[in-house]
């Protein structure tokens, strides 16, 4: 069956460090009980692409030969072991500025002397435990849809193993070491280890058996060593101080240092002729290279992987901001519309408020009099005192009781005046006459009111009344009505 490249890329990386040396090389009925063993490592992974997965993933590995040869791994994997050329210069330069520092505490250490007892005082306080260096960043590319300015990713490099771990391979070899120079002394220099009263190997620190070694290389013969030059072996002595001092005041180191002293750890055995020592420094110093080298193809692994979802998630919140500033201008500008808007609505309910519509006519007539519509005061009370000299009906003589205008009486003053004569019409002077009098002077002055029963009756003529011209004989005499 095949299996996803990413996820098969994915077991062999969190797996590459399990199944070395001879792990590489297991049968097939043997893998699971080796997953098994470290389960609770990998429980996220065996959650998400499943256990019987990983298993069969890895026994198709195995069959490949791929955990045991790089080369075969690389034709597999290609993209595990490619790096480009400025993140390994950026990842060298942060492995040398660890070693730098590492070698100005070593020289704080060494300060005292390389006497025999030569005491130190430094102490490197780090709670026992190996933090990653925080300082060193790795840069992000951007493209143009990311703000430059963005924070970078910090780097994973240089490597540190746990601490615990360091410490247990540092003083392995220290005691290791201490044990193959107290059975070089017992072979070339015994009267040594009688002046010291060292009767065991455990009686001689590392740092003074170099400093013995150093002082006393005269006298030893040329074949009980194997040294491949002075310059060699003092490097050599030097490199197992440094261990020495490292193992006993706990100073943190990187991986690739503490493979350096194990490496001079061999060195310094083979040049005491101690094979089955250096034999086994030689295994050690080989799996820890392939620890780091695992440790390392999973932080390039990472850093790509992080770099490339960080990318995404800048761009997204470049879009998200860009998103933000189209909301923002789009709000004020639905505000403007929606202000405008109002502004309309009210420039065009005033006229209607305080302007007469063009269909209506005006309270006012031209000539500024009153509209002809409109009854004044005095022709309201006449027309209640018409309502109280002939409450037929509730009918009122249309001349009695209608409006008259200003013409009309003069008309009418003037006919009184040419007829004076008439027997009904009283003689009153002009200038006494009031326009309340006037519209009260009616031919109903000159009859008596008609009173109606209350009860309706078919003889009663309930009509209006209207005013009848007076008739005239041929003497000119009216006839009264």
């Amino acid at each position: 069956m095949v299996y996803p490249l990413h996820e098969r890329q994915r077991v062999y990386l969190s797996y590459r460090a399990i199944f070395t040396g001879q792990n590489a090389k297991i049968k097939q009925k043997a893998v699971r009980p080796l997953v098994d063993k470290h389960a609770k490592t990998f429980r996220k992974m065996h959650r998400e692409i499943g256990l019987e997965k990983v298993v069969n993933i890895l026994k198709d590995l195995l069959q490949k030969e791929v955990f045991e040869s790089d080369r075969r791994a690389r034709e597999v994997f290609p993209e595990v072991f490619l790096s480009s050329r400025a993140k390994n210069t950026e990842r060298a330069a942060s492995e040398n500025d660890a070693a730098r520092s590492e070698a100005e505490t070593l020289r704080a250490l060494e300060s005292g002397g390389e006497d025999v007892g030569a005491g130190c005082s430094y102490s490197h306080d780090n709670g026992g435990a190996v933090e990653v260096n925080d300082v060193a960043e790795l840069s992000v590319p951007v493209d143009s849809a990311t703000n430059v300015n963005e924070p970078k990713l910090p780097s994973l490099y240089p490597s540190y193993i746990p601490y615990k771990a360091q410490h247990l391979i540092l003083t392995t070899a220290q005691r290791i070491l201490e044990e193959s120079c107290f059975e070089f002394a017992e072979k070339w220099l015994p009267t040594l280890l009688e002046e010291r009263r060292w009767d065991c190997p455990e009686a001689g620190e590392l740092n003074e058996w170099a400093y013995i070694l150093r002082s006393r290389i005269g006298k030893v013969p040329a074949h009980a060593m194997d040294r491949q030059s002075d310059e060699h072996f003092r490097e050599t002595l030097q490199a197992i101080t440094r261990l020495k001092h490292t193992a006993v005041h706990r100073m943190p180191m990187t991986a690739k240092g503490i493979n350096q002293l194990i490496q001079s750890a061999m060195n310094m055995a083979e040049a005491l002729r101690d094979g089955p020592r250096a034999n086994q420094f030689e295994d050690l110093h080989t799996e820890i290279e392939s620890k780091i080298k695992s440790m390392e193809l999973n932080k390039n692994d990472l850093e790509e992987k992080t770099a490339t979802e960080v990318q995404q998630v800048r761009r997204q919140i470049e879009e998200l901001r860009q998103k933000e500033k189209e909301l923002v201008a789009k709000m004020v500008k639905d505000d403007e519309e929606n202000k405008s808007l109002i502004g309309i609505l009210l420039e065009e309910f005033i006229p209607r408020m305080f302007e007469p519509p063009p269909d209506l006519p005006s309270l006012r007539r031209d000539d500024g009099g009153e509209d002809s519509g409109e009854k004044s005061d005095s022709n309201v009370k006449e027309d209640v005192a018409c309502d109280t000299k002939s409450p037929v009906d509730g009918h009122i003589p249309e001349r009695a009781c209608g409006e008259k205008s200003d013409s009309y009486v003069k008309e009418e003053i003037a006919w009184d005046m040419e007829n004076p004569e008439k027997p009904e019409v009283r003689k009153m002077e002009l200038e006494d006459k009031s326009d309340s009098y006037v519209k009260e002077d009616d031919a109903w002055d000159t009859k008596e009111p008609v009173y109606v029963s209350e009860e309706p009756s078919d003889l009663v003529d309930t009509a209006p009344l209207k005013k009848q011209e007076p008739e005239y004989y041929e003497d000119g005499k009216a006839e009264d009505l």
